[in-house]
């Protein structure tokens, strides 16, 4: 039976998108190096061997392995020996995502005939810039003691990476590293000539939570831990001359400038999905937490309405968090599977070992003071409460008030009626104070059941890696997989991070790695921290 002229438009479109994803997906990537000022030394084509990896908040490397008669080769030696422009970096691009970063080290095995250059990726750029209390000032007068922001997290922490790099790229109180050129003179007022700028954020329009900043002489990389306990992820590109501009109203950038982003990529306390079944479909799920701040309760969204982006015309392939569907089934785009299940643990929690604070002093001081008076009646007797407080203190320090319990009635009622009863934790210090409830809370939060699960994927099976449009998902994207014989459950995790792996004759392949990064941390943690923080950012400022 012939398909009408529309349907055959239709499967003809179908089949070429497939084709050019199936051609993108074993396509080469284009492997570049480029010298200390961005000039292109060579496209990379006859590599031995290549690997590059990205981490969420975290510094990636790549390898790349030549001949060591390789021209390329030759030239990362000569470089890294010559008197100036030491600096070798590296670009790798591949289905939308581009790899970029600095060589670290090289090693020649003679034996095996291979040149080997480590490459660190620009994230590690964030470890040698420090946040001064006053960019604005020199170093000579910093004032006030700390730089301080209490701001949205999507606009805090790029705010604090512009002041910093407006510091080292604009000259303020610093000579020009060449004074005799006058382009240099300017460099303040001329960001497109900076090596790192910071993609713009409207304050007006952030919707992130809100932090607390308390920095003195800490690193731009120490605000990447701050970025993962909220779930966003910092990331960076390298504008190279025949990208689009980095983002609208931009009208100027030199090759080779690092532009760094903060994005929302985890929405595990908002409305997403954590998962479902391969049958009824994945749950769009709200966490929330009960009054007693230890147990938590999944509440499903009624009605739930789709993202609009699914509803748009064209091939831009992704996948959204609050809804993600690209799903990995078990023997069919899965090449492995490892699921674990944590089952909960006690359903009571003590803790302490030693009395709330008052308690031991408060006993001591009736003995000390009958003592004395006592004593004060018999000559050379005067210390008699001191000398019998010591004698007791063994007996009843510690005794009163220095154990607590707390019992958990949602995980009572799941265990049934033959539970695992208690588990004593280590004493935090003195007992019935904050440390004692937050230790008491935590034993309770990582006890709890929960799941993992590791898989090993074959990209395009059928879902292709790739970033802007050019596949379903990438790094800090929230993907799921099937538990393998439970059903057609699926799990939704959180891409930790991605490996690009290829060797000349064999497909290129990228290898994912899944994960919760908040899998031991309490909602609460949290909370005392940023309380923490601003507490400290108080302090520090002389306010308290």
């Amino acid at each position: 039976m012939a398909l009408p002229d529309n349907l055959k438009a239709v499967y003809t479109q179908c089949l070429t998108e497939r084709e050019e994803r199936e051609a993108s997906r074993y396509s080469r990537p284009l492997v570049r190096l480029w010298d200390a000022q961005w000039i292109l030394a060579g496209t990379v084509k006859d590599y031995l061997a290549l690997s590059c990896t990205l981490k969420i908040n975290d510094i990636g490397t790549a390898s790349l392995s030549l001949r060591p008669d390789d021209h390329l080769a030759q030239w990362i030696m000569d470089t890294v020996d010559g008197d100036t422009g030491r600096s070798v970096f590296l670009t790798v691009d591949k289905n939308g995502i581009r790899w970029s970063g600095r060589l670290d080290t090289y090693t020649i095995d003679s034996e095996k005939s291979v040149f080997t250059a480590m490459f660190n990726d620009d994230m590690e750029q964030l470890k040698y810039v420090s946040i001064w209390p006053n960019p604005f000032l020199p170093a000579t007068v910093q004032a006030p003691k700390y730089w301080t922001l209490f701001a949205p997290i999507d606009w805090a922490i790029p705010l604090t990476f512009f002041c910093q790099f407006l510091r080292l790229s604009g000259n303020l109180w610093n000579i020009p590293d060449d004074p005799l050129d006058p382009t240099t003179w300017v460099e303040g007022i001329t960001p497109w000539e900076w090596p790192n700028v910071c993609m713009p954020k409207p304050l007006l329009t952030s919707g992130g939570p809100w932090v607390v900043i308390s920095s003195r002489f800490d690193t731009l990389f120490d605000l990447l831990e701050l970025a993962s306990e909220h779930g966003y992820k910092v990331s960076y590109r390298r504008w190279l001359k025949g990208d689009p501009m980095p983002y609208p109203g931009c009208v100027k950038a030199r090759n080779g400038q690092c532009f760094w982003d903060i994005e929302d990529v985890s929405t595990a306390l908002g409305e997403t999905v954590l998962g479902g079944n391969l049958l009824t479909g994945l749950v769009r799920t709200v966490q929330t937490y009960t009054e007693n701040a230890i147990d938590s309760v999944i509440g499903t969204v009624a009605n739930p309405v789709n993202p609009p982006e699914y509803s748009r015309k064209g091939t831009f392939l992704f996948t959204h968090k609050k809804a993600p569907y690209v799903i990995y089934r078990h023997k069919y785009g899965l090449k492995k599977t490892t699921y674990t299940r944590q089952t909960a643990g006690a359903i009571q929690m003590v803790t302490g070992g030693h009395s709330a604070p008052g308690v031991n002093e408060l006993i001591g001081l009736p003995i000390k003071f009958v003592g004395n008076v006592l004593g004060a009646i018999v000559p050379g007797l005067d210390t008699l409460g001191d000398i019998a407080d010591s004698l007791l203190k063994d007996i009843y320090s510690d005794v009163f008030l220095a154990f607590a319990t707390i019992k958990s009635p949602t995980r009572a009622r799941q265990a049934g009626w033959n539970p695992r009863e208690e588990e004593f934790l280590p004493a935090p210090g003195k007992s019935y104070t904050l440390s004692m409830g937050l230790a008491l809370a935590r034993g309770f939060y990582q006890s709890r059941d929960r799941d993992a699960v590791e898989i090993d994927i074959g990209d395009g099976a059928p879902y292709v890696v790739g970033d802007r449009g050019q596949g379903h998902f990438a790094l800090g994207s929230r993907i799921g997989a099937e538990v393998p014989y439970r059903g057609g459950k699926v799990v939704v995790h959180q891409v930790q991070s991605l490996t690009f792996q290829h060797e000349p004759y064999k497909p290129p392949v990228w290898i994912p790695t899944l994960g919760d990064p908040t899998v031991n941390e309490m909602p609460l943690d949290r909370l005392f921290r940023d309380t923490g923080k601003l507490y400290k950012a108080a302090r520090n400022l002389g306010v308290v």
